[in-house]
């Protein structure tokens, strides 16, 4: 079963791959279009197959290093999505710093947030906790293709509420929820 190496991000980000014993290695194309030479062991260049794209051992391909960059604690922010008919309240490090009605969302940028790590939650009316996450710094970055995000969800009888660091997440529709998971 091959590997897969990530982030492995060139230029283009749109490039064929081929698997190779242990892991996976870019096609004769990519290489081209990138410079590389794949060699096997005994440093000569592997033959494609018949799909036209080289199988080589991946130990014998140098793997590029990843173009990401950790985001500084200044362009982090911390969001809400509520998808519920419950008003909820957004919390980082116990402090209060949004009351969000149903069906808002909104977030919070770093220059009105404490010093990091960031415990944020979602609570209820009351100040039951519904989700929460914790945020440190070197936890997110983005790359010329791809970004991370911190997010976790909850999905209640009453509707779905997301918390996310940068970047909402997206998924599948909003599951059942529980019998009173909505009571305040």
């Amino acid at each position: 079963m091959a590997r897969i190496i990530a982030p492995l991000v060139f230029a283009t980000c749109a490039l064929a791959f081929t698997g190779c014993v242990g892991g996976m290695a870019p096609s004769a194309t990519a290489q081209r279009q990138s410079g590389a030479a794949a060699t096997n062991e005994a440093g000569t260049t592997p033959s494609a197959g018949a799909s036209g794209a080289a199988s080589v051992d991946c130990a014998q391909v140098p793997q590029p290093t990843s173009p990401h960059v950790t985001l500084a604690p200044s362009e982090l922010t911390v969001g809400v999505v509520n998808e519920s008919t419950l008003t909820v309240k957004l919390a980082v490090n116990g402090a209060v710093l949004r009351t969000l009605g149903p069906g808002e969302g909104g977030e919070v940028a770093a220059s009105e947030l404490p010093r990091l790590p960031w415990d944020a939650s979602v609570e209820s009316p009351t100040g039951r906790e519904l989700v929460g996450l914790t945020i440190h710094a070197g936890d997110l970055w983005r790359e010329p293709c791809a970004n991370n995000t911190l997010a976790k969800r909850v999905d209640l009888s009453c509707g779905r509420i997301d918390i996310y660091a940068v970047v909402d997440m997206s998924g599948p529709p909003p599951g059942p929820g529980r019998p009173g998971d909505c009571a305040p």
